[in-house]
């Protein structure tokens, strides 16, 4: 993984922005403050948890990758399976 510091010139950064439906804030909340718990870092955040994820998922092999696929594969009632 790769940290960008102030004094590294990388690309220009990209916000953006999920819509949560019903309690999913919520689970967004209790992981943010479970792994901070778990990890002793008091400023964790949302973003950082996001950049773990990807590079996480990014390895074809990894198990993460399988559990997303699994995950993005099942029909939900308020959410549609991803078209390719």
């Amino acid at each position: 993984m790769r940290t960008v510091t102030m004094n590294d010139e990388g690309p220009d950064k990209v916000t953006w922005t999920i819509r949560f439906e019903g309690d999913e804030a919520d689970q967004w909340d209790e992981l943010l403050y479970s792994l901070r718990r778990e990890t002793g870092r008091r400023t964790l955040s949302k973003a950082d948890i996001m950049r773990a994820f990807v590079d996480l998922a990014s390895d074809e092999d990894a198990a993460v990758r399988c559990a997303l696929i699994e995950a993005l594969g099942r029909t939900t009632p308020h959410r549609q399976p991803l078209r390719p």
